[in-house]
């Protein structure tokens, strides 16, 4: 199960997961333009994706541990060392 999305300008993100067949889209009023993706990403909209997961992981009775990351080459990585 994986969730892809793109951040944007000032903090803005929109995510999708396919699995689930839910979206999430997180736009602010307030513009930061030094929130960027990457290593330092904007940490005002992570809590309302894991929140989503804590719901429909509830509902679902279902127990998987979630990491989040958020440059690619750290997913390539935990790829390598897993067995998916």
């Amino acid at each position: 199960m994986f969730m892809f999305g793109h951040g944007g300008y000032g903090g803005q993100m929109g995510l999708a997961d396919t699995t689930y067949r839910v979206g999430l889209a997180y736009a602010t009023s307030h513009l930061d333009p030094t929130s960027r993706a990457g290593a330092d990403a904007d940490r005002r909209w992570p809590s309302m994706y894991n929140t989503l997961y804590k719901c429909i992981h509830q509902i679902e009775n279902i127990k998987v541990p979630r990491k989040t990351f958020y440059l690619y080459e750290d997913y390539k990585k935990a790829l390598e060392g897993s067995k998916l």
